[in-house]
């Protein structure tokens, strides 16, 4: 019953960071797209989704996302 408990409490985090972490790429795209924005002193209204992105911004987030991961397995 406590090896139970303790897979069910050990699991909530894990389950929370995963789900968390999904969001961080598309985020990724919104953060850019106000940074280039801002850059040109522009409005934000409906203009945001037109900017363009990086695809380099999307690979960093991911590499940085992922090192931790690696870096704890070794």
């Amino acid at each position: 019953a406590a090896t139970l408990l303790g897979i069910a409490l050990g699991a909530v985090p894990v389950i929370g960071t995963a789900a968390n972490a999904y969001w961080v790429v598309p985020w990724t795209d919104q953060v850019a797209a106000r940074q280039a924005l801002e850059s040109l002193n522009a409005p934000p209204d409906g203009v945001l989704k037109k900017a363009k992105q990086s695809p380099k911004d999307k690979a960093w987030t991911l590499v940085t996302r992922s090192s931790g991961a690696i870096i704890g397995s070794l």
